[in-house]
């Protein structure tokens, strides 16, 4: 595979099935969100952002949903960090969580698969 792929480290290959305690963690933001890839060969990424009058009663219907779509990670990553509500309200750690499912995503997107985020 890394003659298909040479811009893809073996070791990253090696642990890309591998679970462990980081992609197990639960995040509990104000933000949920869910990446997958389509077809055509992009990247969507959709925020849901709890509004804070709305904490104790939480459901989808008092969300705000902020899409993001683009062919690559890089490009998701940028439109991310110019929208200040999702760089006020996103803690670090899932922050991290998205950096790990944005590589699965693009791995996608280069290798032609569809992606969805479990």
């Amino acid at each position: 595979m890394l003659k298909l792929l040479p811009e893809i480290s073996q070791i990253f290959l090696d642990n890309f099935c591998c679970t462990n305690d980081v992609t197990s963690a639960i995040v509990e933001d104000c933000i949920y969100c869910t990446l997958y890839t389509k077809s055509n060969s992009q990247i969507v990424i959709e925020f849901y952002v709890q509004e804070l009058y709305s904490v104790v009663t939480p459901s989808f219907s008092n969300r705000s949903l902020i899409l993001f779509q683009a062919r690559s990670s890089k490009k998701i990553y940028e439109l991310m960090k110019n929208h200040n509500m999702i760089c006020n309200k996103l803690s670090s750690l899932h922050g991290l969580y998205i950096g790990m499912e944005l590589i699965k995503a693009e791995i996608s997107v280069i290798t032609k698969q569809l992606y969805c985020q479990s």
